[in-house]
């Protein structure tokens, strides 16, 4: 399936989809495949085009979780229509399994902007307002708290353009993240790349939140406000992919104490 000039999803699937028909997408890489969720969309309109159908999705939500391993992503694998893409799903413990993990790791784009804004508004008048700093360092700053600019090249860099603990690489879903919380920073603090992760939307929350932090050999740490059920659903725990420096390891250190983790 691809998006066309006239802005609708053009699919050679024989099948014309119905409204309300939900479009499943994975996502695939590596030697063996490690397949990902990564994407739920609702169907509001459809037709037939020139060699196969036109598609427009009403609702969609941007997910990040690693199936391989469950029991109805292996029964869905099977299939022999898998690797050409399957062309319907009606198994109602695949179906249910999918809709679960849309509950819990879904996260729609529009939505996330709105969260971010409303965190960032302050934060973003006080820069604005702060008569000590340069018109040079107010662009910096701003653009670091808005998770652009250098700070968030020079994650890129050091993260390899993908997320450091689940290895996701849709820019999209990617969060330039403060370890040790930009109202708590300098200014110097707040543009080091090391006081940084590159972190999926779901994974960003938990870590701004306090739910997960890491260690100094980026194991990942876990609040016991989160249930066995829940760990398992978010695909709970997952390591960083390296070790922190010297330097991230302070932050780090910042951020155990602050959410009460062991240090």
């Amino acid at each position: 399936m691809w998006r066309g000039p006239d802005g609708w999803f053009d699919t050679t699937k024989p099948k014309l989809p119905q409204r309300g028909d939900i479009l499943w997408c994975f996502e695939g890489e590596g030697r063996p495949a490690q397949f990902r969720l990564v994407k739920r969309a609702v169907v509001s309109h459809s037709k037939k085009g020139r060699d196969g159908s036109k598609v427009h999705f009403d609702t969609s939500l941007l997910v990040d979780a690693l199936v391989n391993d469950l029991p109805w992503f292996a029964e869905l694998r099977r299939s022999q229509f898998f690797s050409q893409g399957v062309i319907q799903i009606r198994n109602e413990e695949t179906i249910g399994g999918l809709e679960q993990l849309a509950a819990t790791r879904g996260l729609r784009p529009d939505l996330a902007g709105r969260l971010a804004a409303r965190s960032q508004a302050d934060d973003l008048a006080e820069i604005e307002n702060d008569a000590t700093i340069s018109e040079t360092e107010r662009a910096a700053l701003t653009l670091a708290r808005l998770g652009q600019g250098a700070f968030r090249e020079k994650l890129d860099e050091l993260w390899g353009h993908a997320c450091a603990v689940t290895g996701c690489s849709i820019r999209e879903l990617l969060r330039a993240s403060h370890i040790k919380p930009w109202c708590k920073s300098d200014h110097g603090e707040r543009r080091d790349p090391d006081n940084g992760l590159l972190l999926v939307a779901n994974i960003d929350i938990l870590f701004d939140k306090g739910f997960i932090s890491f260690d100094d050999n980026g194991r990942m740490l876990i609040s016991s406000k989160l249930t066995a059920a829940q760990r398992r659903m978010l695909g709970l725990p997952g390591p960083l992919k390296r070790r922190p420096t010297l330097s991230q390891r302070r932050y780090l250190a910042y951020h155990r104490e602050v959410f009460g983790f062991p240090s």
